[in-house]
């Protein structure tokens, strides 16, 4: 709600105790922590802080890789949130490819 309304520091806020909370009950490596991780991504993106939204998104994505999680609608989260930031770089064909991946996904998880 808090970042639907362009109050990032307290969405912020809530999300980064979100993160704490789910570390601490499932570790670094559990689809909850990268949930959490993705939704801090998506706070940067949103104040255009790219090379924190991507250190976030990226911390998601690799979490999801390592436990087997690839093909999930949050994957296809955290690569689309990477093509955004990636096409904002100007970084075309990475953005592209991973938007497309995402889609992929996207389309397999209906």
């Amino acid at each position: 709600v808090y970042q639907s309304q362009n109050k990032y520091d307290e969405a912020s806020k809530y999300h980064q105790d979100a993160l704490n909370i789910r570390e601490k009950n499932h570790g670094r490596l559990h689809r909850s922590t990268a949930d959490s991780l993705n939704a801090i991504g998506t706070i940067y993106i949103d104040k255009k802080v790219d090379d924190e939204a991507s250190k976030y998104c990226e911390q998601a994505r690799s979490i999801l890789d390592s436990i087997g999680s690839s093909t999930d609608h949050l994957y296809a989260s955290c690569l689309h949130n990477l093509g955004v930031i990636l096409h904002r770089k100007k970084n075309g064909a990475e953005a592209k490819k991973n938007l497309l991946d995402a889609l992929k996904i996207r389309e397999q998880c209906l």
